[in-house]
């Protein structure tokens, strides 16, 4: 649709999905279940005097001294550490605690010891082994130099959100919280602040930077003084940074010897270490003798120069100016978009075939000079575009490569390129570089491949698919099948022969024909599985959720991807809930610490329990809402002030109390008196940053008011919703053929297809006011969206950002412009949907948002996937609005 179609917003975090995968199991965990291991604990259990109380966590084992102050901030120490010194260091600083009396945490076993480490921790995080809590500035002041006696010969990782004490490597300090005041700001992130003298509130920001709150010196060390900035190595200056990691940054440069653009990789020591030891310099090092090892075979980059500065090393390479094929599958797939036709398509195979030619050419490269490469996936490998055919294909970061008979061991690899069985083998081999290139072939059409690790026949359901949609020629299909299935042996020269000039695609493909309804049956069946195995799945032993859900779970009861919205899918489908259901969540009352919101929050949770007959639960909920502190800082639908409306709209909708419209009434006149209104656009910048879309911009704004205009009559509120979707209107951007897409924010790159942000919840909104106003431009711009919404093909099947949701917005379409052919493009959506169905013995199930695992939640999960399918089979309205107020107001206000 938009070179945002496979994407999704930033909001939407990879940090928290990879926070949730370290547990084995087919489900996103918190890291908060994994047990540690006893090898650090074991070192400093026979140190402490029986009055200490030893409290261990998954991440953190904490040491509290009885009877021992401890502030609410201060200057707190932090320790680092390697894997090889840790037990030491540990050992050391325990006995220095123990004499001082002072409480201490250190790192729960070497495992949570490695993520600290490891390429992928937060920065600001990073290196933290230890972590002391002097009760004041003199008992810090005395712990700084004793522990600088004892650890001065040490070495470790810069924890780089401190300042170092003195010369000792792994000794550091700042300013910050020791029992912080914690709260979820308006967006729902937990944040923690600081008490500043006059007693206001200050973030406690862990920045990747030394600082140090304005009302306070350094009481240790003199201030440091201030560095000019200066060529790196004398000669590199350094112009964009094109990406950070704990283990360091990538910089675009400019080479003030010879004039030319390189691309300079930094290693920070000691972290980022392999299961050799190799730490992140050591790694680059033996990136910069690989690629000289490959210099001239022109599919890598040129190793120009491997320098120290400081006490970072430097990789300087060759600036190669391709993309990656991760960005050329967005820009350049079919897949994804929903207008075709047949000579769009025979160009896009005649660049598919070269492009996948010349990958094959670069991995046989480097496989002809000795070297595996280890981690082929989308972001490693660049190609270059020019004239419709491939001009030229490098794989770059060597990082996870190895020489053959020189290197040590290393497994390094991304998940869905990881051949099945590798995650337990100890080196790399050819085979895992031939499985890897077929998962790059197969993710050029779409970036699935993850999908493995859920749903063994993950990639042949898919490629089966591909080929009788897009006509892939068979040579196509079998050399990805081939690379799959590969022992090492396989000759790559002989596979890009079978992709010859004269390979053509199929005279039809399936896409350009209508698409076949699924039979009703089907979709109830598959709906109803999918409800059954989230019951059979539900585990009511445990506090933190009880259906599998999203790695963005914030509470446990929430309608987004908590127990209240599978519960509303099985109320919608099956009619009822099951007792073990209802009982768990009689356990789980709403506390104030929970976001007030419609979809997120207490709002959403009001009316989830209303729905299931629990009044006073439900009135509970609504009452905090009420009351929260953060219910106006934000209008949107999803957690702010408009979806408490909605909700307030709903609960009068199923009691008849007048109280709840009162509620709502208030709410829009609270929108009405604070909007700022332009060219007959309304928005709301006092209430925090604008965005666009049904969740979080003017879109679900302009819902929740023409629900208050059917449900008073009051039309201020219609023109003011008008005004609000107008403002998300004009963000609009149109492409392929006339669609509509809409970026996440005004001015945003990408464009998102999607219902909670992008065209289908844009759309939903419109066709609705299409059905009350009768406004013809409304109609028109409903067909546009329907341009955007029409794949049958996205990379997560879900309701919120996924293929459900496409489907929603159709069958929203269908019935409020009386037009049947929607229906017809909704069943495109199913097809795409139930590729992604994943058997189970509680029966199918659906991955979740990044399809790392599966899930059964609403927003991400298999009972968003269940309604959808069911408001298809059954024709009836959407279940999650109250859109009978509008069917009964009967249209043309």
């Amino acid at each position: 649709m938009s070179t945002g179609a496979n994407l999704v917003p930033p909001r939407f975090n990879f940090q928290q999905v990879v926070r949730h995968l370290y547990l084995r199991s087919d489900y996103y965990e918190p890291f908060e279940r994994y047990q540690p291991g006893t090898e650090y604990v074991t070192v400093v259990q026979p140190l402490l005097p029986l009055a200490t109380r030893v409290v261990r966590e998954a991440f953190w084992t904490h040491v509290q001294p009885l009877g021992a102050a401890v502030p609410m901030q201060g200057w707190k120490l932090h320790v680092s550490a390697t894997p090889g010194n840790a037990r030491a260091i540990l050992e050391r600083v325990t006995r220095i605690c123990v004499q001082a009396n002072v409480p201490f945490k250190f790192a729960s076993d070497p495992f949570v010891l490695s993520l600290l480490l490891g390429k992928g921790c937060a920065r600001g995080s990073s290196g933290k082994f230890m972590t002391l809590y002097p009760r004041d500035e003199q008992q810090a002041r005395t712990l700084l130099e004793t522990l600088y006696g004892q650890l001065k010969d040490f070495e470790g990782p810069y924890v780089l959100s401190d300042r170092r004490y003195r010369d000792c490597a792994v000794l550091y300090y700042r300013y910050g919280g020791f029992t912080p005041i914690t709260r979820r700001d308006p967006d729902g992130a937990l944040t923690s602040y600081l008490i500043r003298p006059d007693l206001s509130l200050e973030a406690d920001e862990r920045t990747p930077q030394y600082q140090q709150p304005d009302w306070l010196r350094d009481p240790f060390q003199p201030d440091e003084p201030d560095e000019d900035a200066a060529l790196l190595n004398g000669r590199y200056e350094v112009q964009q940074v094109l990406n950070y990691s704990n283990s360091g940054g990538v910089y675009l440069a400019a080479d003030q010897q010879t004039g030319a653009t390189v691309v300079l990789k930094e290693a920070r020591p000691h972290v980022n270490a392999s299961v050799t030891g190799q730490d992140a310099v050591e790694q680059l090092r033996k990136e910069h003798r690989l690629l000289t090892l490959l210099g001239g075979s022109g599919v890598a980059p040129e190793a120009l120069d491997l320098f120290t500065s400081w006490e970072h090393t430097f990789l300087a390479q060759s600036y190669l100016s391709g993309m990656s094929l991760h960005a050329f599958a967005v820009k350049y797939s079919p897949v994804v978009r929903t207008t075709h036709d047949l000579a769009a398509l025979q160009s896009w195979w005649t660049l598919l075939r070269s492009v996948s030619v010349q990958v094959m050419r670069a991995v046989q490269a480097v496989h002809q000079r000795g070297v595996v490469f280890g981690d082929l996936s989308m972001n490693n490998v660049l190609v270059s575009v020019d004239e419709g055919r491939c001009a030229g294909a490098w794989l770059i970061d060597f990082e996870g490569a190895a020489q053959r008979g020189v290197d040590p061991d290393i497994n390094m690899f991304t998940p869905g390129f990881d051949r099945p069985g590798r995650a337990g083998q100890a080196g790399t081999t050819v085979a895992d570089d031939h499985y890897a290139l077929g998962a790059l072939l197969f993710s050029l059409l779409l970036p699935v491949a993850v999908l493995r690790n859920v749903k063994d026949d993950a990639l042949p359901t898919f490629l089966q698919a591909f080929a009788a949609d897009f006509g892939l020629p068979a040579a196509f299909v079998q050399v990805i099948e081939q690379l799959l299935a590969s022992d090492g042996t396989l000759d790559l020269a002989a596979l890009m022969a079978q992709l010859h000039d004269r390979v053509t695609l199929r005279r039809t493909p399936a896409i350009l024909t209508p698409p076949r309804p699924v039979e009703a049956a089907q979709l109830e069946r598959v709906a109803r599985s999918a409800l059954r195995h989230a019951i059979g799945v539900a585990d009511d032993t445990r506090q933190d959720r009880l259906f599998p859900s999203s790695p963005q779970l914030s509470h446990s009861l929430s309608l987004d991807f908590g127990a209240l919205g599978v519960t509303a899918a099985l109320h919608t489908v099956n009619g009822e809930v099951p007792r073990k259901v209802r009982e768990w969540i009689r356990r789980q009352p709403p506390t104030t610490g929970t976001a007030p919101g419609l979809f997120s929050g207490l709002a959403g949770m009001a009316v989830g329990l209303a729905r299931l007959g629990e009044r006073g639960l439900a009135e509970r909920a609504y009452q905090l809402a009420q009351r929260h502190d953060h219910l106006y800082a934000r209008v949107h639908l999803y957690g702010g002030a408009s979806g408490f409306g909605l909700a307030s709209l709903l609960l009068h909708r199923q009691w008849g109390d007048p109280a709840y419209l009162d509620e709502a009434r208030r709410i829009g006149d609270l929108l009405d008196a604070t909007a700022r209104r332009l060219d007959g656009r309304a928005t709301w910048p006092d209430f925090g940053p604008q965005e666009v879309g049904l969740g979080f911009g003017g879109s679900g704004v302009a819902l929740f008011l023409l629900y208050l205009h059917a449900a008073t009559g009051e039309r201020r509120y219609l023109s003011l919703g008008e005004a609000a979707l107008a403002e998300d209107l004009a963000q609009a951007r149109t492409l392929d053929g006339g669609a509509l897409g809409f970026p996440d924010q005004p001015g945003g790159s990408v464009l998102y297809p999607y219902w909670l942000t992008g065209s289908a919840g844009v759309g939903s909104v419109l066709v609705r006011y299409a059905h009350v106003t009768g406004h013809p431009m409304y109609r028109q711009l409903a067909g546009q969206i329907r341009l955007a919404t029409t794949s049958k093909y996205s990379v997560f099947p879900g309701l919120f950002m996924g293929m459900a949701g496409l489907g929603m917005y159709l069958l929203d379409a269908a019935e409020f412009l009386n037009d049947p052919s929607y229906v017809q493009d909704a069943h495109r959506a199913a097809r795409g949907v139930l590729l992604f169905s994943v058997r189970r013995a509680q029966g199918v199930t659906f991955p979740g948002d990044y399809l790392h695992r599966v899930s059964t939640d609403l927003g991400s999960g298999s009972s968003g996937v269940a309604l959808f399918l069911h408001r298809l089979a059954a024709g009836r309205t959407n279940p999650l609005l109250p859109d009978d107020l509008l069917n009964r107001h009967g249209g043309q206000a």
